[in-house]
């Protein structure tokens, strides 16, 4: 099994933004939407006839906007198609944080890439291992390898399935309101997430307009424990992120921890308790992964 450590440090991706590749003047505004990602889309937002002019203005992207703290993100076309290939050597540069894979179904597709993206990482003078991947596990057989998947790369950084139009299509199943037609599938792949240091993401919402549906469903899949999800419009990036941020009583909250535990420390205590309950390794786990999605910093340790 691939260690967390090998993975390395991971960022949780709150909302992740999707925008057509080929449509170079809509970049830079979903990059302005507030995204903690913008995923430039060569697949099913991207025409046939217009996929090389969609690598063509990603890269450009990367190389000529200011990314500050979104993370460049494009997915790629199926492994299916003798497209994705071309994908790869026409993005792979120093601001491309992730590629994300759709179609994902087994661990050999994922080696696959991995394989040429150390290649092109090696003849660009880029650090092993720098370009990191998404996993869309959108078919029952993807969900099914989801083990096999997720340890298949380090790479691999965040993994999601079984939300979306075509695993529901394979599954002959209908979208309900209780989300119980996906609560097997992705129920697996987060546990599996959790299970091998992958940020878990869930899918699209898929009614523009439904921005209480939106948040109701966001606020579902934050309490299951996924870190957040994607979108095609920017009026969702404002209401996920606020889901997926931690509360002001939250974050006050692990304040308090981190205030307790250096008083201890400095008292050399053994245990340190607040409110009465014992703080210990979990509670700290809880503290630290507050303060990362808040975008904090804290030194606490073990």
């Amino acid at each position: 099994m691939i260690s967390s450590m090998e993975r390395g440090d991971l960022t949780p991706l709150r909302s992740s933004l999707f925008v057509p590749a080929h449509r170079d003047n809509l970049i830079p505004k979903a990059l302005a939407a507030g995204a903690d990602a913008v995923i430039m889309d060569l697949e099913d937002a991207c025409p046939p006839a217009e996929k090389a002019n969609g690598r063509k203005y990603a890269r450009e992207a990367m190389e000529s906007l200011d990314w500050g703290r979104v993370k460049a993100t494009v997915r790629i076309n199926s492994m299916d198609t003798s497209l994705w290939q071309e994908d790869l050597d026409a993005i792979v540069c120093k601001q491309l944080y992730l590629i994300r894979v759709p179609k994902t179904e087994t661990a050999e597709k994922i080696q696959r890439i991995d394989a040429v993206l150390g290649y092109l990482e090696a003849r660009r003078g880029l650090p092993p291992g720098s370009v990191k991947i998404g996993a869309s596990l959108e078919s029952p057989l993807g969900v099914m390898n989801a083990w096999e998947i997720a340890n298949a790369s380090p790479r691999i950084a965040i993994m999601g399935g079984g939300a979306g139009l075509d695993y529901r299509a394979q599954m002959q199943s209908e979208r309900r309101a209780d989300r119980m037609e996906s609560l097997y599938a992705q129920s697996r792949v987060l546990t599996i997430c959790r299970a091998t240091g992958i940020s878990p993401m869930t899918g699209m919402y898929p009614t523009v307009k439904d921005i209480d549906g939106l948040i109701k469903d966001s606020e579902w899949a934050k309490s299951m424990g996924f870190d957040g999800r994607s979108c095609i419009h920017p009026t969702h990036v404002e209401p996920i992120n606020t889901v997926f941020s931690p509360s002001l009583e939250k974050l006050e909250w692990a304040k308090r921890v981190v205030a307790v535990i250096k008083e201890g420390r400095e008292k050399r205590y053994g245990e340190v308790t607040l409110d009465g309950v014992l703080v210990g390794p979990p509670t700290i786990i809880e503290v630290k992964r507050i303060f990362t999605r808040a975008g904090l910093e804290t030194d606490i340790d073990m």
